[in-house]
């Protein structure tokens, strides 16, 4: 059974109209962190879809993807190497990057130019 509270909440803000500004919000920070993403690496680099939280990263053939997926722990970043994905198969050299890691969209522009930066070595 749902929780009585959440669902009187949960139905008050659909009723009300919060749910859809909270939605139209959260669409709007993903798309802005995704814009980030892909301002800064090359469109080769990266596989993602317009609201989605994740994106698929190629990792540059000069460094590794589990030294990368280390890396972003220091820059409150989500990312997880491609073997976790992969079972029976060689997994491509990639990860998995987590869009809504970084608390703030400047915490996020400012991680996501670090990579890039990591990745094409600038």
């Amino acid at each position: 059974m749902a929780s009585p509270l959440t669902t009187a909440i949960a139905t008050c803000w659909i009723e009300t109209g919060i749910a859809d500004q909270i939605l139209a919000s959260i669409r709007s920070e993903t798309g802005l962190r995704r814009r980030y993403l892909t301002d800064a690496l090359p469109a080769e680099y990266v596989k993602s879809s317009e609201f989605c939280f994740h994106a698929w990263i190629s990792a540059s053939p000069s460094i590794d993807r589990h030294r990368i997926v280390d890396w972003a722990r220091g820059y409150s970043l989500g990312a997880m190497a491609s073997d976790r994905f992969c079972v029976g198969v060689e997994p491509p050299d990639a990860f998995r990057l987590c869009l809504g890691g970084a608390a703030s969209s400047e915490q996020a522009k400012a991680a996501t130019v670090a990579l890039s930066e990591l990745i094409l070595g600038k």
